[in-house]
């Protein structure tokens, strides 16, 4: 008779063994498994790893969609003072002052914009003036602090975000200068200069003519015009 502890004894002998063996033994192919009737091996890449795609797949969320926005620009004071609509007039100087005519000759704009600060183009969605219907900046200025030189805030063509000055005929332009704050819904200018500098770009209004414009320095700008001061402004997206 076999005691027990012996009979245990062989069995993990048995066990260990046949661990070597299988361990030992060469992966059985493909042919071999057909043979049998089984499926083939899965491919040795197409194991479950942590990768850094994965990583990123998993750690990062992916970039947010653009969202459309609407509506009629609103030029206000510093203190929140209502200066008036953005105009939409049939000849020169289309969109570049204050509108204090009738409801259709206020000017409605649509812009996408995927938020953060990629400035993007403000198009015009009902111009009683001919082509082109993109809200911007036209000339060269350059803007700069001690400077009273300007841009004209005026409808222009397309260019691209982060772009110098587009000549195109006797006039330099730039479309993709705008960001948005979806909050206040405040938008905001960023000018390129000729030499790719990015001063700072405030809208100005100069109500004696009923001129919008951009400046970099209104204080040096009212200095030099005097007789003609302007005020800052800010613009804003409204129903």
């Amino acid at each position: 008779m076999f005691s027990a502890a012996r009979v245990s004894s062989w069995l993990l002998v048995l066990f260990s063994a046949l661990v070597l063996v299988a361990r030992a033994a060469p992966l059985e192919t493909n042919a071999q498994r057909f043979a049998r009737g089984l499926p083939p091996l899965a491919p040795a890449n197409l194991r479950r790893t942590s990768t850094g795609t994965d990583s990123a797949e998993h750690g990062h969320p992916s970039a947010k969609p653009p969202v459309s926005y609407s509506g009629r620009l609103q030029a206000r004071t510093a203190d929140g003072t209502v200066v008036g609509f953005i105009r939409n007039w049939e000849g020169a100087a289309s969109i570049s002052g204050i509108n204090f005519g009738t409801s259709d000759e206020e000017l409605h704009v649509s812009f996408l914009t995927s938020g953060g600060n990629k400035p993007f183009d403000i198009l015009a969605t009902n111009p009683n003036f001919p082509a082109p219907y993109y809200v911007g900046a036209s000339g060269t200025g350059p803007l700069a602090k001690g400077s009273y030189k300007t841009v004209a805030f005026t409808n222009v063509g397309q260019t691209p975000a982060g772009s110098k000055p587009v000549k195109a005929g006797e006039y330099s332009y730039e479309s993709a200068i705008w960001t948005f704050n979806p909050q206040t819904k405040a938008l905001t200018a960023h000018f390129v200069n000729p030499d790719g500098s990015k001063p700072k770009t405030q809208l100005a209004y100069d109500a004696r003519a009923n001129e919008l414009f951009f400046v970099g320095d209104l204080a040096a700008y009212n200095k030099q015009f005097d007789y003609y001061p302007a005020g800052a402004v800010n613009l804003y997206l409204v129903d």
